[in-house]
């Protein structure tokens, strides 16, 4: 009519990486833009809904599960905005500790780090399975199963790094010290990058899916996170500007100096 443009549209009920539309109960979404006579974004007007097209029956639903996606994003925060973060940290501040703290600083973040990334990633796929939704469809999940893998490899290529030499040995690294240790620093730090990225998308996906965009909440928590996450990489950046580049870096995998008064033995053990 002269007032208002009505689009319709059609969907197979049956679509490949698509969840089956059935003719009993289906969860859906619906959204509009309220009283607005202009095409924008909908905001807040959304929510879950169960459509029974056998009976043509509807009733609104809350989206289920909001305390395991929850208890998911609070492990993926410790694990890469707090325990990774800090091991790096560890290492690059090494030469602030006594003999080989940091490196167990360093062994305990990350080991308890990967550990929180498994509860996580576990979290997500006993729930996405529970709900019904394909695997590995979003960017998301793709990246999270991407970050598992290769956080998986970093672990266990650290557990059977190629040793320093004897500290009284007089023998330079080897070849296969010296690239795993490129290797090491090289992909700890995209697992990093991957991380941040990571919870911030996590924070939007959450908010989507109990009704939070726009939220004051939602606001709030994205400006914690990334004043949180700045200063993380304001540590990482100093801290290695400084320690690696103005002074004289620190070479010894245990913890102690380049160049110390005495040397004790390495505290190579993972």
């Amino acid at each position: 009519d002269q007032t208002m443009t009505v689009m319709r549209f059609t969907k197979l009920l049956v679509e490949p990486n698509h969840i089956d539309v059935t003719a009993g109960v289906n969860n859906m979404l619906w959204a509009n833009g309220g009283d607005s006579t202009t095409i924008g974004y909908h905001g807040t007007n959304r929510a879950p809904i169960q459509i029974n097209l056998a009976s043509g029956a509807s009733d609104t639903v809350s989206a289920p599960n909001m305390g395991a996606w929850l208890a998911h994003g609070i492990c993926a925060f410790v694990a890469w905005g707090m325990l990774a973060p800090s091991a790096v940290n560890s290492a690059i501040y090494r030469s602030l500790f006594k003999g080989p703290l940091w490196f167990k600083i360093h062994q305990f973040a990350n080991a308890s780090a990967y550990a929180l990334t498994v509860i996580a990633f576990a979290i997500a796929v006993a729930f996405i399975s529970k709900e019904g939704n394909p695997h590995w469809f979003s960017s998301h999940a793709k990246m999270g199963l991407s970050m598992f893998i290769i956080a998986s490899v970093q672990v266990l290529w650290g557990a059977a790094r190629p040793h320093l030499p004897g500290p009284d040995s007089g023998d330079e690294k080897t070849t296969i010290r010296k690239v795993w240790e490129i290797k090491h620093r090289l992909t700890g730090t995209i697992l990093l990058a991957c991380g941040f990225w990571q919870m911030s998308a996590g924070i939007k996906l959450f908010a989507g899916k109990y009704n939070g965009v726009g939220s004051v909440q939602e606001q709030g928590v994205t400006i914690a996170y990334w004043i949180w996450i700045g200063a993380e990489v304001a540590l990482l950046l100093i801290g290695g500007v400084y320690f690696k580049l103005l002074r004289k870096p620190v070479e010894d995998d245990g913890g102690h100096d380049a160049n110390p008064p005495t040397q004790e033995k390495e505290d190579d053990a993972v």
